[in-house]
Formats: structure tokens, sequence, C-alpha cells
């Protein structure tokens, strides 16, 4: 079964919820702050969870900040632009991630509870996600161009490695769309590069 999960997950809001009276909590505290969101320890801790690290490295931990700040920045981003997410649309997503995995809501269920998830959290998680998809769509998806030059060299690379692979025409959908998402990765990662350049980002100890 394919890890649906495609990007880190922010926290759910019950980290920003009052505990009830007379209840134990742990303590929250700020991490980060970028442009004036605030990244929580909570939201650190539950990607530690959602990967399993028991006893992250300083290494894991510094990518897993950074990660948390990329994803800041496409919500402040995205909030600047007023991109907003419907419930059809999560409902939709939901439906598709069922039919891509070939599994059904039990099954679904199972998955979340194994990743810790909640259907509400996850949902959560659904909706940044196509926020950020709307938000990259905009800002480059449209100028990524991939040329017939482009697919017939990696077709020609593909072949030289590989001499039982199919026919130009039967690989070229597949290998176009593999380009496309090569070229939208480092499109993305130069923007996040650039955001970065220009947003005030605060690492707290």
């Amino acid at each position: 079964m394919k890890r649906f999960v495609l990007l880190v997950c922010l926290a759910s809001s019950a980290a920003f919820a009052k505990p009830p009276t007379g209840a134990t909590a742990q303590l929250d505290h700020v991490i980060a702050v970028v442009d004036g969101r605030a990244i929580w320890q909570s939201e650190l801790d539950d990607l530690y969870t959602r990967n399993s690290l028991t006893k992250p490295t300083f290494d894991q931990t510094q990518s897993a900040i950074d990660a948390l700040i990329d994803n800041a920045i496409v919500e402040n981003e995205a909030g600047r632009m007023h991109l907003d997410v419907t419930s059809a649309e999560i409902d939709q997503a939901f439906v598709m991630i069922k039919q891509e995995n070939h599994i059904d809501d039990a099954q679904l269920d199972k998955a979340l509870t194994e990743q810790h998830f909640t259907r509400e959290s996850y949902r959560d998680e659904i909706e940044r996600q196509l926020r950020g998809a709307k938000l990259f769509q905009l800002a480059f998806a449209t100028k990524v161009q991939v040329s017939e030059d482009d697919v017939k060299k990696r077709y020609d690379e593909v072949k030289k490695l590989d001499k039982n692979a199919g026919t130009y025409e039967a690989e070229h959908d597949k290998i176009k769309a593999s380009l496309f998402n090569e070229k939208a990765a480092a499109a993305q990662a130069e923007w996040i590069k650039k955001q970065r350049s220009t947003s005030h980002i605060e690492k707290h100890s």
C-alpha cells in the first residue's frame, strides 16, 4: 500500500486548545516563528511520531524544523493570496486516495491509525496539501514545460540502461509525466528558497 501522506504534517487544532480544568497536560512552547506564524513543539513531536523517530538525531531535528518552516511559508503565502479549499474538494481527495491505493473506508481508517491520524486531523492535512497545490499551480506550475526533445533524450537514456524498455510511443506519456514532476519539484524548491530569503524566520532553542 502506498504511503499517502505526501507532505510533512501540521499539528492538529488540539495543540492550541485550552485543556479542561484539572487536567494534566504537557507544556507546549514555540520553537520557531515565520513572519508571525508560530511553530510549536507539539507540531515537531507529531512529525517525529508519524515518522517513527523515537530518538531523533540533531540533523533529523533540524530537517524536521526546516520542513515545518517551509510549511509555514506556504501557509502564509496561501493566506495572502486568499486560497481556500472547499469541503467538497477534500471529500474528492479522500475518494481519489482510496481509489489509488485500492482500499475501502475500513482499510483507510486502519492506515490512518497506523500513521497516527484521525479522520479529522487527516482532513486538516489534506486541506493543507490542496491549498499548497493551488499555490504552486499559480506560482509556477503553468511555467513548467517539457519539450518533445526532453522526452526523447530521457527515453534514449532509459533505453540505453534497459534494453527491454518499451517503444518510445509506449513510454512517452510516463516519461513526460516523470520529467514534469522533476521540473516542478525543482521549481518548488527554488520558490521555497526565494521565499525563505525574504521571510523573517526566528528559531527558538
